[in-house]
């Protein structure tokens, strides 16, 4: 009884250990989506007066329905709001006949209002049926089906799943919004969804974890399988339909446009790869826990033969549904009746087939792998003899019993394998600590499958924290360079530099550029580069090359930073004729990033000049070109044969230009261009180019 108690003691506490873990985990990654999600968003669209409301149709004052059956212009139709500051008043409205906003009005029907309120101008419109109920209702009652028929692993499934939608929205989407790799964070969400609902359907055993790395090692085959498509076909993420629109996105924010597409695929095809991962593991541990007896190949052979019936009918699956989300590609293609090659060349198709395949590839290969996995960790490693379940355990004092002959051999004469298993068996009990040792394993295969999961969110998480500390080691470098040259007296400021005396708000330090203090610092110190208003404010080297201070800050400390650099190649640093500075667009808006704010010309009119500072002093710099570039473009010309080929790029860089500055540089001029990596997989270059027009 004592030993029952205990054994239950033990059991519990081990329990509760594991619940506590799971309770920690989950706190600390709630308060890692908490801050992740801590994010100021640009302002794309002007919303202010502007607001989404339910409303209800009280009448149509004026339909548009036509004798034909269809709908033309306006409706004119009378709401009664349900929300918002006009709650319970009746307002007039249009409703567009478009088949994207608004909507046939009828009485009685729920609609979504938009008010636009500027003073005591309000303006309604319908933007859409109100269909928010109707998606309540199916969720719901899908959620419903799954409990009821699949009890409680179909609870556990829905709470995977709304834990997996919980990751695409507060961790995929944010971590994409900060400027991380599309692709990567979609492993990073695969990798932490899969431990989670996998855990969540199999608990902490050992197919949970087989099944977990079977699923992970799909989604990166897929989402490979897809990039190589992508090199050899030409086909990127920049050749969907909506690309405008995520262009315009990419240029105002740091989100990799180009990496969307293929870490979308990564995505859908993980709910595939956690079905055939469970399925296949699953089996294998059936088939080990009927007959232990079976050695690793069989187990192995067992799991592919259920792999092979499983693999065909979810490829067949992927398939057929990317094939379905394209059938409106399909019907106007065979309406217009294009040429096979036309088809199977364009972008869409390419698209498709890249989807639809690849996911497939990694749920095929998934099988093998889940397999061979399940079939290592379940299975003995070696396959024991069936006659060695029948030699019985002898008492104390007892001789082992073997079993029976065969009928018509004498002893000697039985399969080598009988033999052979007492012989095992014998072993065995000489060596007890073998065999404890590999019980005590088997016990703790609970705690091996924990530190599995473990260990994939600490490695993850060992990336980030490795990537942030990157970024806090380099701007506590130019926080130093900066603090070095601050002063602490108002009148030793460069002109132009120092805030009013006549203020009574406390002052910051004014810049303060000190040649020889910044060179004593580090002897390839060029100069310094500000631009005013902005966290852009650097010191410039100038090595031997253009690769150290790619790597290297300011302190020559290791760095994926960098340094603002000139060109190794120029003589003159800041006051050649063309000086070029390079610097990184790093993710955290450090270094050259904040250059990228020039694609827009309102930020060019909030910043139309930038400062130089260099052994002679101040130089102030005007922008008269902003645009993207290649690496091995004229843009990045040193030196000229004579005045009229400077010309000539002069204005070859004007014109290239996103926009007019209305600044001229002449022949007789000085320019600076500053060039930094564009934030896709594009191997191109966004330049800033300015003026040098004043010394000081």
């Amino acid at each position: 009884m004592l030993k029952n108690m205990a054994e239950k003691y033990f059991a519990d506490r081990k329990a509760n250990v594991r619940r506590a873990v799971i309770a920690v985990l989950a706190v600390v990654f709630a308060l890692f989506l908490y801050q992740l999600n801590q994010v100021q968003k640009p302002e794309l669209v002007t919303t202010v007066g502007r607001t989404f409301e339910h409303a209800r149709v009280v009448e149509v004052v004026k339909d548009n329905l036509q004798e034909d059956g269809h709908r033309y212009g306006e409706q004119q139709v009378r709401l009664l709001m349900l929300s918002g500051s006009k709650q319970g008043q009746t307002v007039d409205a249009t409703s567009a006949a478009g088949y994207l906003f608004g909507a046939g009005c009828t009485p009685g029907m729920e609609v979504i209002a938009i008010q636009s309120v500027s003073g005591d101008i309000s303006v309604t419109s319908v933007y859409s049926a109100d269909r928010e109920k109707v998606i309540y209702v199916f969720v719901l009652l899908f959620f419903l089906l799954l409990s009821i028929i699949a009890g409680k692993q179909g609870i556990k499934s829905s709470i995977g799943l709304i834990f997996t939608l919980a990751c695409i929205f507060w961790l995929y989407l944010p971590l994409v919004f900060r400027g991380f790799s599309p692709f990567w964070a979609a492993v990073l969400v695969a990798a932490v969804t899969t431990v989670v609902t996998v855990y969540l359907i199999g608990g902490p055993t050992k197919k949970s974890a087989c099944a977990m790395i079977g699923t992970v090692s799909g989604v990166i085959i897929a989402g490979a399988a897809a990039v190589i498509f992508g090199h050899f076909s030409g086909v990127s993420g920049y050749n969907v339909s909506d690309i405008e629109n995520l262009l315009f996105l990419g240029d105002s924010t740091k989100i990799q446009v180009g990496g969307l597409l293929f870490s979308g695929l990564l995505i859908s095809s993980l709910g595939a790869a956690i079905d055939i991962s469970i399925s296949i593991a699953s089996t294998v541990n059936e088939i080990h826990e009927s007959n232990p007896s079976l050695g690793r190949a069989a187990l192995f052979s067992s799991g592919m033969r259920v792999g092979r019936d499983i693999m065909g009918s979810n490829a067949a699956t992927l398939i057929l549904a990317f094939a379905g989300g394209s059938l409106s590609m399909l019907v106007s293609n065979y309406v217009y009746d294009l040429p096979y090659i036309q088809v199977v060349n364009s972008y869409g198709i390419g698209i498709e087939i890249m989807q639809a395949f690849s996911a497939s590839f990694g749920i095929i290969l998934a099988v093998p792998i889940v397999a061979a996995v399940s079939a290592v960790w379940m299975g003995p490693s070696h396959t024991v003899p069936a006659a060695a379940a029948e030699i019985s355990e002898p008492l104390p004092g007892e001789a082992a019993v073997l079993p029976a002959p065969a009928e018509g051999l004498p002893r000697d004469a039985q399969p080598a394998g009988t033999f052979s298993a007492a012989v095992i068996s014998r072993i065995k009990r000489l060596t007890p600590v073998l065999a404890q040792g590999k019980q005590a394993l088997l016990l703790h295969w609970k705690g091996i499958t924990v530190a599995v999961c473990l260990f994939i969110l600490a490695f993850c998480g060992l990336q980030f924290y490795s990537a942030y500390m990157e970024y806090q080691n380099a701007g506590k470098d130019y926080r130093q360079a900066e603090q070095s040259m601050e002063s602490s007296s108002p009148a030793l400021s460069i002109k132009g530099t120092a805030a009013p005396l006549e203020s009574s708000a406390p002052q910051e330090k004014p810049f303060v550029f000190d040649y020889k203090k910044l060179t004593a610092q580090n002897s390839d110190a060029a100069g310094w580069i500000r631009l005013p208003g902005t966290g852009l404010s650097y010191p410039v080297v100038q090595g031997k090359d253009n690769d150290y201070y790619l790597t290297h800050t300011f302190y020559k400390n290791k760095n994926t930073a960098g340094a603002v650099f000139l060109d190794s190649r120029l003589s003159g640093g800041l006051s050649a004729q063309h000086s070029i500075l390079y610097g990184h667009n790093m993710r955290d808006g450090s270094m050259f990033a904040e250059l990228l704010r020039y694609r827009e010309k309102a930020y060019w009119e909030q910043h139309p000049t930038l400062e130089l500072y260099s052994k002679g002093g101040k130089i102030l710099c005007e922008v008269f070109s902003a645009h993207e570039a290649a690496p091995d473009s004229e843009t990045y010309t040193l030196t000229f044969p004579d005045q009229s080929k400077y010309e000539q790029y002069l204005k070859a860089m004007a014109k290239l230009s996103l926009y007019d500055t209305g600044v001229t540089a002449g022949p007789g001029s000085q320019i600076v261009t500053l060039s930094t990596c564009v934030s896709d997989e594009r191997d191109m270059r966004f330049v800033v180019q300015a003026r040098k027009v004043q010394a000081v």
